[in-house]
C-alpha cells in the first residue's frame, strides 16, 4: 500500500479534499453527506489517477530526476501505473455526474487535461505548469458550482491566489527536473527556453503576486478581513514559500528540501482560508 500511496502522491489528493472542505466553510455552503462524499472523492481520485499516469509517462525521466519513485525502484510496474491511472481518472470524473452538469463538465475537462499533460503538455513551457496550478485551484470553483450553482467574487480571489502560488511552485519544480526531462522527454519547458535563473526569478513574481493577494484578502474582503485566524497561518505560509523559493537556488539537496517545504506552505495556505471561514 505504501508504494501505491507514493505512486499517486496521496498527499496532493488529501490537499484537494481539504480544499473542498475549505470552500464549504469559507462560503458557508449547504450540503448533504452524499454531496460531501462525492465532492471529496472526485478530486481525490482524479488527482491520484493523474499522478499515477504521470509516473507511467515519466518513467525514463524519473530514472534521472527521481530515483526514489516506485516504478524506478521496481515496486510497481509501468503497466500497473497505466491502468491504475486510467481507472482512477475515469471513476473520479464519473462521480461528479450526480453533482450536476457544470461540476461534471469541470471534472471531465480536468481529467482530460491531466492525460494531455502527462502525455505531451508537460513538455510545453508554462502551459504544463499552468495546467497543474489550475488543477489545484479549480477545487474551490468546483465545490461552489456543485453546491450553489454560482461562482462568487471571494471564490475567484481565493482561486487566483491558489493558482499563482501553485504556478510559481510548478516552475520551480520544472527547473529542478530540467536535465532529466530534457534528456528523456525532449521537453521544451521554461528553463530550457529562458534558462534556470530567469525561470526562478519569474516563479518569484507569481509567488509575490499570490502573497499580495493573500494580504489584500485580509485587508478588504470579508470574512477574511481583519481575521486573525486567517492572517496568522497565511503569514507563515508566505514565509515558507519565500524560504522554499530561496532553496531552489541551491544545490540538488536544497532543491528537494524546497520542494517539500513548498508543498507544506500550500497546505498551510488552504488551512488559513479554512480557519478564516470559521
Amino acid at each position: 500500500m505504501r508504494e501505491i500511496a507514493e505512486l499517486v502522491r496521496i498527499e496532493h489528493s488529501v490537499m484537494l479534499v481539504l480544499g473542498v472542505i475549505t470552500a464549504i466553510v469559507l462560503l458557508d455552503l449547504q450540503f448533504t453527506y452524499v454531496q460531501l462524499i462525492l465532492l471529496s472523492l472526485c478530486p481525490f481520485l482524479v488527482s491520484a489517477g493523474a499522478f499515477a499516469l504521470n509516473d507511467y509517462f515519466d518513467a525514463e525521466s524519473d530514472r534521472r530526476n527521481r530515483k526514489d519513485r516506485p516504478i524506478v525502484r521496481g515496486d510497481v510496474s509501468k503497466q500497473f501505473a497505466l491502468w491504475l491511472g486510467i481507472s482512477l481518472l475515469s471513476l473520479g470524473a464519473l462521480l461528479a455526474f450526480p453533482l450536476g452538469m457544470h461540476a461534471f463538465s469541470i471534472a471531465l475537462v480536468f481529467a482530460f487535461l491531466s492525460v494531455l499533460y502527462d502525455w505531451k503538455l508537460k513538455d510545453v513551457a508554462l502551459i504544463g505548469n499552468s495546467i497543474i496550478a489550475a488543477s489545484m485551484a479549480i477545487v474551490f470553483i468546483f465545490t461552489e458550482v456543485a453546491l450553489a450553482g454560482t461562482i462568487s467574487q471571494l471564490t475567484l480571489l481565493v482561486c487566483t491566489a491558489s493558482f499563482l502560488s501553485g504556478l510559481g511552485r510548478e516552475i520551480q519544480k520544472t527547473v529542478q527536473d530540467v536535465e532529466g526531462d530534457t534528456k528523456a522527454r525532449k521537453s521544451m519547458t521554461l528553463p530550457v527556453i529562458i534558462g534556470k535563473a530567469a525561470s526562478l526569478h519569474l516563479s518569484l513574481v507569481f509567488i509575490f503576486a499570490a502573497s499580495l493577494l493573500g494580504i489584500y484578502l485580509y485587508l478588504s474582503v470579508p470574512p477574511l478581513q481583519n481575521n486573525a485566524l486567517y492572517i496568522a497561518p497565511m503569514a507563515l505560509s508566505i514565509a515558507l514559500l519565500s524560504y522554499s523559493s530561496y532553496l531552489f537556488y541551491g544545490d540538488k539537496k536544497q532543491n528537494e528540501k524546497g520542494r517539500k517545504i513548498s508543498l507544506y506552505a500550500l497546505m498551510l495556505g488552504i488551512l488559513a482560508f479554512l480557519l478564516g471561514g470559521l
